[in-house]
């Protein structure tokens, strides 16, 4: 239930019962007025809370028989729209500006998004904000933005809380394992960048939580390996007691859970679209540009190249741009105060930009990235 429509990915096929729509999700986005609002209404009027609600329901009539339910909240997308006590644990003066609010150093023109899926509100159309890299968000509205953000975001996390709730009141949580995931992260400033748009790091970097009663030594763990979402569906599969299906790109994740300090893949894979940048004539109508990243435990980086659009396929020859950004001193616990130059092109890293690109080329599937973990696995098989 949740997030999507039809053409979206209700997929009918796939369920055993329809697909859960809120009944007041249209109303909710206001006719495109404004980026955020917290209208002044009952919570249970809200679309998530909605979502929330039909998801409990459900699992109610489902608690006498194994199931897989997916409940999908909309927030925080844009709009953010959330009930007013929400924003009130985020007062003026408690959130403050990006500390990097400027394109990195060096970065290719490609790599830049103009965040239009935020400009298209009429409260920020209002603003007059210039086309062109590094535009920026009057601070006024950069702070507000952000803050309505956070307050969206703890008002899905109230959700969720509901959920759980419900789920230990239903006597289901010594059985059921939960799996929490974003589908992507989110811009908010920094970079002078807004929204997803992109292969920078605070993008393409999602949350993801593991919580199975089966593997209760992985409770309270932090894993700091390397995983993608490809992941998940064969850790689910794993994890219920099947065979996970061979040809996957993903791997089960049971392993990390169990021994959070395993040996794991060396590399996680993204990527995002570009126009073809004004001035390359296109082989055939439709084709575009697309970034191709890789993350290890030190680097991010990034090649633009020539896509055809009609099979598919990449040309590593035809590229627009190459990034590389320094995550050694990375820690995880900020998503400040990196990627802000591009080393690409700094001959003192021409070794890194060659091991990398011989990485990113191979794939998700080479040997090299994988050795360790396939090792691992077939060492740590996971019986229910």
């Amino acid at each position: 239930s949740g997030k999507g429509d039809f053409a979206e990915g209700d997929d009918p096929p796939s369920w055993n019962e329809p697909y859960y729509h809120s009944p007041n999700l249209s109303s909710f986005n206001f006719k495109g007025e404004h980026a955020w609002y917290s209208p002044n209404l009952p919570e249970e009027e809200f679309p998530d809370a909605q979502i929330a609600a039909a998801g409990i329901e459900r699992m109610k009539n489902l608690s006498s028989q194994p199931f897989f339910i997916a409940i999908g909240f909309h927030k925080p997308h844009l709009p953010f729209v959330f009930p007013p006590k929400y924003l009130d644990f985020y007062p003026n003066g408690s959130v403050l500006l990006p500390a990097d609010p400027y394109p990195p150093k060096g970065m290719p023109d490609i790599a830049w998004s103009d965040f239009g899926e935020i400009r298209k509100y009429k409260d920020i159309v209002k603003l007059h904000i210039a086309d062109g890299i590094g535009k920026d968000m009057p601070d006024k509205e950069t702070l507000d933005l952000r803050r309505a953000y956070y307050a969206a975001t703890t008002y899905t996390d109230a959700q969720i809380g509901k959920v759980l709730t419900a789920l230990d009141n239903i006597g289901l949580s010594e059985n059921t394992t939960v799996l929490l995931w974003g589908d992507h992260g989110w811009q908010l400033g920094e970079h002078g960048e807004w929204c997803k748009h992109t292969n920078f790091e605070l993008a393409a970097r999602a949350p993801l939580i593991v919580r199975s009663p089966i593997i209760p030594e992985s409770h309270g763990q932090v894993c700091e390996a390397l995983v993608e979402h490809v992941d998940i569906y064969p850790t689910l599969v794993d994890i219920a007691g099947f065979e996970v299906p061979s040809g996957l790109e993903g791997f089960s994740l049971v392993p990390l859970l169990k021994n959070p300090k395993a040996p794991w893949k060396t590399a996680a894979f993204s990527q995002y679209p570009r126009a073809i940048p004004k001035g390359v004539k296109r082989d055939f109508p439709g084709d575009r540009a697309m970034g191709y990243s890789i993350r290890t435990a030190e680097w991010r980086y990034t090649e633009w190249v020539y896509f055809h659009n009609h099979t598919y396929t990449k040309d590593w020859t035809r590229r627009f741009g190459v990034e590389l950004y320094d995550h050694r001193n990375d820690t995880g616990t900020s998503m400040t105060g990196f990627e802000n130059v591009n080393l690409a092109n700094h001959t003192e890293y021409a070794a890194v930009v060659k091991e990398l690109s011989d990485m990113l080329h191979a794939g998700p599937n080479s040997t090299d990235i994988h050795t360790k973990q396939e090792k691992n696995q077939a060492d740590e098989t996971f019986l229910m």
